[in-house]
């Protein structure tokens, strides 16, 4: 299945729950064999999340 999560706040470097909570989910819907993408709106151009997010296999 394709999942698309949307988050429109910056998630480069910020550490609140609802980043830890989308890269979570994220992950482990991707290690169930979900073809996952994050859409959002980061002003940060570099920037990676402050919460890991695994390797598309």
């Amino acid at each position: 299945m394709k999942i698309v999560m949307a988050h429109f706040r910056d998630i480069s470097g910020v550490s609140g729950g609802l980043e830890r909570v989308l890269c979570n989910f994220s992950n482990e819907m991707s290690k169930r064999g979900h073809d996952v993408h994050i859409l959002t709106y980061d002003t940060s151009e570099t920037g990676i999340p402050y919460f890991p997010l695994e390797k598309k296999r």
